[in-house]
């Protein structure tokens, strides 16, 4: 007992010594001792609370919803930084009474919910510093840090004919985004961006540093194709590069009338269904609500995506359009032009920074009446909440077409459990923002009874999907049990071989954990 009492004097005194990066508010928890370590052996790397830095970094997340107070923030420059402070995470502390340090992991910040990307008095392992983007000599493989964007990805792409799998929204980071399987412009012709991985640099709980692909960590290679942060934290993806050195890209802006919302409806429909005789189209669709907006409260913007080089292989039927009681038929390849993927992903981003945000997922079965009727659900239930303060109601549509699993088989596997079944899906995700923590709770309960209605009448008319995209998901969402019986025990078996004491399902607090593994799962009863 004396002996503890020493040791718990040393690390007060020590802790309260200032350092480079700044000092905190100290107390005799596993955060204040473990940002202690941290600070011994990476001076420069650590940012206390009390400092300017410290609450740059951790301001930086696309939802002030994600804002929490951890102790402190590290922030490695190397794989070999990772695995040095992973270490010290990880050292059995029990001779001095604490328990083991708890952190979570932050690529680029954009998932919303609390505990995603972020900790109340934890340690934060900040990835963000890990952002370099490198092309093969022979131009064949593309290696990108986790903390890189996808924007920045590209940018650093620019003008040399080679393209990658990128995640659409440019602020996105793509450690986060590749790990939760990736939906890219380019997932007709090739599947999901982690199908796409040959390789993952990856630190294990232990430390270690391996690399996973088709020849070596074969198991862990696939397991990382959808798990998200449950394995180990990738400081490297080194992905499969392909020609591209331009596409095509427009988009049709259509107010939410009946008329424009069947039109845009059925096209959603017919283009999943018809996803083959247009593999080299991506297209979605977002709808917009906001009571203050005029003339129209509801607009539609539909966007287009052609991943080949010459428009005129594209060869898509008209839309009849009506607006004001005119009808005129648009092609949409007229509201096209050529560009490349880094001015595409800058023009993209239609989820700006600063607001408070929700994002909630769903999928079903690609079905006209069911997507129809889910629309009018979601309608309804903005007309429930059109009274919160500079809210906009936005949700989007995407074709989930089985192509994509076709790919995926063929180039590895991953674990997203979509080749369950054979049909085309459609993925939607909800994404409301708005200004006030006043109207968190309604908001939250709001999205929460969306998924129970959407999941309650597919699933009546049988068109329902177990599937949730975990990109897309919120922390009451469980979407790694959504894949399926056959990938959850994949997924424990190699957890148990790469991590047996289970430091990324008990230690890391937040994000989505593989189910039946003791980790917490995020209830989210509070923004």
């Amino acid at each position: 007992m004396q002996l503890q009492q020493v040791i718990q004097s040393i690390l007060l005194a020590a802790a309260s010594l200032p350092f480079s990066a700044g000092a905190w508010d100290v107390t005799l928890d596993a955060g204040s001792r473990c940002c202690s370590n941290l600070a011994s052996s990476f001076p420069h790397r650590v940012l206390g609370s009390k400092t300017a830095e410290f609450t740059q970094a951790n301001n930086h997340r696309w939802s002030t919803t994600a804002i929490l107070n951890p102790k402190c923030i590290v922030q490695p420059v190397n794989t070999e930084e990772v695995s040095s402070i992973v270490k010290i995470l990880t050292s059995n502390e029990s001779t001095s009474g604490f328990p083991a340090c708890p952190f979570a992991i932050k690529s680029g910040g954009h998932m919303p919910f609390a505990g995603a990307n972020n900790i109340d008095g934890g340690i934060v392992l900040d990835l963000s510093l890990l952002d370099s983007t490198s092309l093969s000599s022979d131009h064949q493989v593309v290696s990108i840090g986790p903390g890189s964007t996808w924007q920045g990805a590209a940018n650093k792409l620019k003008g040399t004919g080679v393209g990658i799998p990128t995640g659409r929204c440019p602020s996105t980071a793509v450690g986060g985004v590749t790990l939760g399987g990736g939906i890219s412009f380019f997932a007709s012709k090739i599947g999901f961006a982690a199908d796409n991985v040959v390789n993952f640099e990856i630190v294990l709980a232990s430390g270690d540093i391996v690399n996973a692909n088709a020849t070596s960590n074969q198991d862990l290679w696939t397991a990382l194709k959808g798990s998200s942060g449950n394995l180990g934290i990738v400081t490297r993806f080194d992905f499969s590069a392909f020609p591209q050195p331009s596409l095509w890209a427009g988009g049709l802006p259509l107010p939410a009338d009946e008329h424009s919302t069947r039109l845009a409806l059925t096209a959603m429909h017919g283009l999943t269904k018809m996803h083959r005789l247009f593999p080299k189209v991506a297209y979605g669709q977002v709808f917009s609500f906001n009571a203050s907006r005029t003339p129209h409260e509801g607009g539609i913007w539909n966007s287009i995506v052609f991943t080949g080089e010459d428009i005129n292989e594209l060869h898509l039927p008209p839309m009849p359009i009506t607006i004001g009681g005119v009808t005129t038929e648009i092609n949409l390849t007229d509201h096209m032009r050529e560009t490349d993927l880094a001015s595409l992903l800058e023009e993209s981003d239609q989820f700006p920074w600063g607001y408070r945000n929700y994002i909630a997922t769903v999928a079903f079965v690609n079905d006209l009446p069911t997507l129809s009727h889910v629309h009018d659900l979601t309608v309804d239930l903005y007309k429930t909440v059109r009274h919160v303060q500079n809210m906009e109601w936005l949700f989007a549509y995407e074709p989930l077409p089985y192509l994509f699993t076709e790919h995926s088989l063929a180039r590895g596997g991953n674990v997203l459990g979509l080749n369950r079944t054979k049909d085309d899906l459609i993925l939607m995700q909800l994404a409301p923002r708005w200004s006030s923590p006043a109207d968190d709770k309604v908001m939250q309960d709001t999205a929460k009874q969306w998924v129970e209605q959407v999941k309650g009448y597919t699933k009546s008319v049988g068109k329902a999907s177990d599937f949730l995209y975990l990109n897309y998901a919120d922390g009451f969402q469980d979407p790694i049990a959504g894949y399926g019986e056959q990938s959850v025990w994949y997924l424990r078996d190699v957890a148990r071989k790469y991590d047996p004491h289970g430091v990324f399902q008990k230690a890391v607090k937040g994000g989505f954990k593989i189910p039946g593994m003791g980790g917490n799962k995020n209830t989210h009863d509070e923004l």
